[in-house]
């Protein structure tokens, strides 16, 4: 119980921001995980991550990543 109360607390405070990438990062994907990453991208920009979408491109190939998720400062934990 005191191990969900601290995922919770930690899921409340925690603030998502994204580190841009110097250059999207090209995707191979099949046209299933495609259709994943249209239908859920709210839920990828909530969680700090960022595609380019190419409608002409081929398939599996009209994605790209442009952005990753991050936390903080990159120190915590360090010591």
């Amino acid at each position: 119980c005191d191990e969900r109360f601290n995922f919770e607390k930690l899921c409340e405070n925690t603030v998502i921001h994204e580190q841009q990438l110097m250059a999207p990062l090209p995707l191979e994907l099949s046209p299933s995980e495609e259709n994943c990453i249209q239908e859920n991208m709210g839920v990828f920009k909530k969680n700090g991550f960022r595609f380019k979408f190419d409608a002409n491109k081929p398939p599996r190939q009209r994605f790209a990543l442009t952005a990753i998720p991050h936390s903080g400062s990159g120190s915590e934990g360090r010591r």
